[in-house]
């Protein structure tokens, strides 16, 4: 049995860099790369500086539909020439007295400088010749409306860097310069376990002395979030010798290994004793955060473990603030957060501030951050309700209504 020594927490400030020091050194080593499709670059992190092969956009390029022109000639009535739609290999010439029909996306025809909008023209005909007036002051007095080529990216530029963890957002610029399955870091092997003799699969009926095995569930998502598909050891028992070997095991499969539940300061936490059993040493098991105090990291020459608390908000926090920077930072990637600065919608106290807080919060539409109703770190129904988490430090144990507070994203 291990004695319960407050002294023993340690700053998570400390926790983190502690921790990312350790994915930094495993980095340089870790260079596995593979191409993936556009579909599954979510999450994933960049091997490869990306550079344009030509200019963005390659042309000068129509913004609107319109009537592309000289500005010299306006006010005036123009004579239609043409049609260009995009993508057409026609190129007409805007000669003085002139004008084109132009279509959002295409290439400014030769000899123009600048479009006007459709909306603000008139059209006649006089036998087989069309011409249009272009009379308007929102016309003469407006915008070029068109994107003259380079105006993006010159060719050759750095678009996006290795490292990048890629997103939605960033696919259409990678395809518009030519890489369609992009080069990105391996995943790193992840092996997924839980303890207790209480926890059960999430598929069974459980006794009134049972709980549902929801961490791995969840930590499974997050980890997705990231790409990763981790290899699940299932539940084990409260037993050194069973956790040890399992342990062994998955070691000998895996970069990580998260561990669920057995890393608290309880009799019958076995998890230390297996984790030291097979090689591991363990850096911190002790930090002074809430919700994840009992949260542990150890190292070794094969693999690396993290020993997520056994209550859910816990493990979800920890996961954030700590499992994702350590993938992101072994995939060569400086993870970071979206954190917004939110003024309380009310005010807030709390009894115990001897530690850094993350506690779940609403974000109205007037920007806010709205404390919601929460019982504690076994309370994961609290986690669907929650836009964020609010960082409450060390030593504050009263807030005003108003007072500005970082918030992160979940």
């Amino acid at each position: 049995m291990r004695e319960k020594n407050d002294k023993q927490l340690r700053d998570f400030s400390e926790v983190y860099d502690l921790t990312i020091a350790r994915a930094a050194e495993l980095a340089d080593g870790y260079v596995s790369t593979e191409e993936v499709e556009p579909g599954l670059c979510r999450g994933r992190v960049l091997a490869m500086d990306i550079c344009t092969d030509r200019e963005l956009p390659p042309f000068d390029r129509v913004a609107m539909d319109g009537y592309a022109c000289r500005r010299g000639d306006l006010p005036g009535t123009l004579r239609l020439i043409g049609d260009s739609a995009a993508g057409s290999r026609d190129r007409l010439k805007v000669e003085p007295k002139t004008c084109v029909k132009v279509m959002t996306g295409t290439v400014l025809p030769e000899g123009a400088d600048m479009v006007a909008m459709v909306e603000y023209s008139s059209e006649h005909t006089d036998g087989s010749t069309t011409y249009i007036t272009l009379e308007d002051a929102r016309i003469i007095d407006g915008s070029s409306n068109f994107s003259p080529q380079g105006e993006d990216v010159k060719a050759g530029s750095l678009v996006l860097s290795a490292g990048t963890v890629l997103s939605s957002k960033h696919i259409a610029l990678l395809a518009s310069v030519g890489y369609a399955r992009p080069l990105v870091r391996r995943l790193p092997r992840v092996g997924l376990l839980a303890s207790g003799n209480e926890v059960i699969e999430p598929e069974e009926n459980p006794d009134p002395f049972q709980v549902r095995n929801a961490n791995a569930s969840q930590a499974m998502a997050q980890l997705g979030e990231l790409g990763i598909r981790p290899r699940y050891y299932g539940i084990v028992p409260d037993d050194v010798g069973q956790l040890s070997s399992v342990l062994k095991h998955a070691a000998m499969e895996n970069d990580l290994i998260l561990m669920s539940g057995g890393v608290s300061m309880g009799e019958y936490d076995f998890a230390p004793d297996a984790i030291t059993e097979n090689g591991f040493t363990i850096l911190y098991d002790r930090i002074a955060v809430k919700p994840g105090r009992p949260s542990t990291f150890a190292v070794s020459e094969r693999a690396d473990l993290f020993g997520l608390p056994g209550n859910p908000v816990a493990s979800f926090v920890i996961t954030e603030l700590l499992v994702k920077p350590y993938l992101y930072r072994l995939m060569g990637a400086h993870f970071q957060p979206f954190m917004a600065r939110c003024p309380l919608a009310e005010a807030f106290l709390r009894r115990d501030a001897e530690r850094e807080e993350w506690f779940p919060v609403t974000i109205g539409n007037d920007g806010s951050a709205r404390p919601i109703a929460y019982h504690g770190s076994g309370h994961f129904q609290a986690l669907p309700a929650a836009d964020g988490f609010m960082k409450i430090d060390r030593g504050i144990s009263e807030m005003k209504k108003g007072k500005m507070v970082v918030v992160r994203s979940i």
